[in-house]
């Protein structure tokens, strides 16, 4: 997993399960493409799961109760010089009276100038993080809710901004779910979605949640995942149905919303 010292590029991840008692670790790659040499510095932060599925820092002494802080040991200093790269190995060592669930924390490496002058003003050349999951496995609650289907536009001139609604003058081009895990473990919620006209033709459907590996989400957490469609042309209503499933594949989770497409 390679990380660049960049300002705030997306956070890589680390996956890992640990039973009690036992060890493992968590591996990232950290590369300079600064115009210098580098130390690389290593600090914790404990982190809640925004909808979105980035990770929230918590202020110093915030706790979640998934802290993964007494699990692993961070490395020591690393000095890289320009295009180089390193790997980073985080140890982990589970106790053996650890609860079974899901624990997670993010890792930042953050670069500072080699030639950096004693007790003067430290300047970062950037900051990469890098996300642990750990499961500890056992008698662990698997358990999720599919709490909305919305149908949305995205705003003209925006990458990022969508219009959710029920009723559109304009063909809507976007999806969203929404799910939350009400369990203590990691959960990768897959399955179908479509959309069908009043015919009861279909105009589109995707797969959600497709990538490998496929994202998570975190207990006590909601996570909304947004697709592009196509199809939507004619005037009318439009039905979008969805069917998750998570863990095993034995409970799907099933809705449905109708939205309009009224060209005023």
């Amino acid at each position: 997993m390679m990380s660049s010292m960049v300002d705030n590029p997306e956070p890589t991840r680390a996956e890992v399960s640990v039973a009690q008692g036992e060890s493992g670790q968590a591996k990232f790659n950290v590369k300079n493409v600064t115009g210098g040499t580098i130390i690389v510095k290593s600090r914790l932060n404990d982190f809640d799961p925004q909808e979105d599925g980035s990770p929230k820092p918590l202020k110093e002494g915030e706790t979640n109760g998934a802290s993964i802080k007494n699990f692993i040991t961070l490395p020591s200093d690393i000095t890289l010089e320009t295009d180089k790269d390193s790997d980073v190995v985080i140890p982990i060592s589970i106790p053996a009276g650890q609860a079974p669930g899901a624990y997670y924390g993010v890792v930042l490496f953050e670069g500072v100038p080699a030639n950096q002058g004693a007790g003067g003003q430290v300047s970062l050349t950037g900051s990469v993080g890098g996300i642990i999951l750990i499961n500890v496995p056992g008698a662990v609650k698997e358990s999720m809710q599919l709490v909305s289907i919305r149908a949305g536009r995205a705003t003209p001139g925006s990458t990022s901004e969508i219009r959710l609604s029920n009723v559109f003058a304009q063909p809507f081009d976007r999806v969203q779910v929404k799910v939350r895990n009400t369990g203590n473990s990691f959960l990768k919620p897959y399955g179908k979605v479509t959309i069908q006209d009043w015919r009861g033709h279909e105009v589109a459907s995707y797969e959600m949640n497709d990538s490998d590996p496929r994202a998570n989400v975190l207990p006590n957490s909601q996570r909304i995942f947004t697709n592009n469609i196509g199809g939507v042309k004619l005037p009318g209503r439009y039905t979008i149905s969805a069917g998750i499933a998570y863990g095993d594949g034995g409970d799907v989770l099933a809705q449905k919303v109708n939205v309009w497409y009224l060209p005023i």
